[in-house]
């Protein structure tokens, strides 16, 4: 099987989010497939985008069943012509045909022969557009998703969250999981195929063994002996304003964190000064902002902390939350979309929206430690049931049943 992969996301910058589960399912693919052709395609500037994109790919593109295409383009010219004519088409894009496209992240999609599958990984900018920036809507507007969505011969969605929305908002049928994924979630039985719902898995090296690399993590980011942690983008939606603010109120109220001195660590956000200045008329001591995280360093934060606290206001999945659990560190999260899904009985939810409720938890998590030691062994239980090999063999299904499915006309209507 020719499996076409739309790598284009990688050359925006340092992976996170998007960017990690497309190399992780790779890594995954890639290895346990062998006898499949995996053509990575990335597109523009070749002295900026391509050794982004190189980097991101690490040993994935010297791989022996890996092609590696980049296309030195200017993406916003590119994006115009696609967006226009449809062309260039996939398979001139790739520089040969293939079985299967498989697109990981929302773009600009030019006309193809080959089934497409697209991973919608939420619907964020649908369901909360205010959040967004004038120009981001304008982008989503352009790249019309609902479209994408309807003319897929599959759809790949990471939680039921995101499949049960995009449903809702674009009319489709109702999505069917995959039981060898180990989730035990139930959904509606499917009408028809087109939605797969497959979660994220987690890296081996979130455990709770601490690593002789952890104490250098620790020291090369100055990081306190007892902290709160939340990794995350600064983005609204990530709702870092209320969690600063019923963190200090947590303090305020509790003897134990300003015994210990307590801090909160706001690892992957680069823009907080702006975000904090919000908050704050003079810097905060309890607050200890880092850029982004090295994925090498992130099993040493989570082992470090006191607790994740992730309020965010929507997910379509949640990975802190199952990075945490597979470090052995409890879990504060909000009771809506899919954080619900991921965290189970292993999370202690509150209302993202409330901060004295945030606040409550935030101080129920630093001085029960009997609660603590709870949630720590029901995270790690659960975080058992999300692998990426699991992952991997059944997206590789979906590749194949779509194969399967398309006729040789369907693929020469598709746009």
């Amino acid at each position: 099987m020719r499996i076409g992969v739309d790598a284009r996301h990688l050359t925006g910058g340092k992976p996170s989010g998007v960017g990690g589960y497309t190399l992780a399912l790779l890594r995954a693919m890639t290895a346990s497939h062998p006898e499949h052709r995996f053509v990575i395609l990335t597109t523009g500037s070749p002295y900026r985008c391509r050794p982004v994109a190189k980097e991101a790919l690490g040993d994935l593109s010297g791989k022996r069943n890996v092609v590696y295409v980049h296309r030195s383009v200017v993406n916003r010219i590119l994006n115009l012509f696609i967006l226009l004519t449809g062309r260039p088409t996939f398979e001139q894009l790739f520089g040969e045909a293939v079985d299967v496209i498989w697109c990981p992240n929302l773009n600009f999609l030019p006309k193809s022969r080959a089934p497409r599958i697209v991973t919608f990984h939420d619907l964020s900018f649908a369901m909360m557009p205010r959040l967004y920036s004038p120009w981001r809507r304008l982008w989503h507007t352009l790249v019309r998703p609902r479209s994408i969505a309807r003319r897929a011969a599959a759809l790949i969605t990471p939680s039921n969250t995101t499949a049960m929305d995009l449903t809702r908002l674009y009319d489709l049928k109702t999505p069917k999981h995959r039981e060898e994924t180990g989730v035990t979630t139930p959904v509606p039985s499917l009408k028809r195929r087109g939605i797969e719902v497959i979660p994220h898995g987690v890296d081996e090296a979130f455990s709770p063994r601490p690593e002789p690399q952890d104490h250098g993590v620790r020291s090369r980011h100055d990081l306190p002996r007892h902290y709160l942690l939340h990794i995350g983008t600064d983005e609204p939606r990530k709702n870092l304003v209320r969690l600063v603010r019923a963190f200090e109120e947590a303090k305020r109220q509790s003897e134990t964190m300003r015994r210990l001195d307590t801090k909160l660590v706001l690892a992957g956000a680069s823009k907080l000064e702006s975000l904090l200045s919000t908050v704050y008329r003079l810097p905060s001591h309890s607050i200890i902002p880092l850029d982004y995280v090295k994925d090498a360093d992130r099993p040493a934060l989570y082992r470090g902390a006191s607790a994740l606290v992730f309020p965010s206001l929507y997910e379509g999945f949640g990975m802190p939350i199952l990075e945490a659990f597979a470090s052995g560190t409890p879990v504060i999260t909000s009771q809506n979309s899919a954080m619900l899904e991921v965290g189970g009985p292993a999370a202690l939810f509150v209302d993202p929206e409330n901060e004295r409720d945030l606040a409550r938890a935030i101080q129920t998590i630093v001085e029960d430690e009997k609660l603590r030691n709870h949630l720590v062994q029901v995270g790690l239980k659960r975080a058992e049931n999300y692998r990426w090999d699991k992952s991997a063999e059944a997206t590789i299904r979906v590749f194949e049943e779509c194969i399967f499915t398309s006729q040789p006309n369907d693929h020469q209507k598709r746009t």
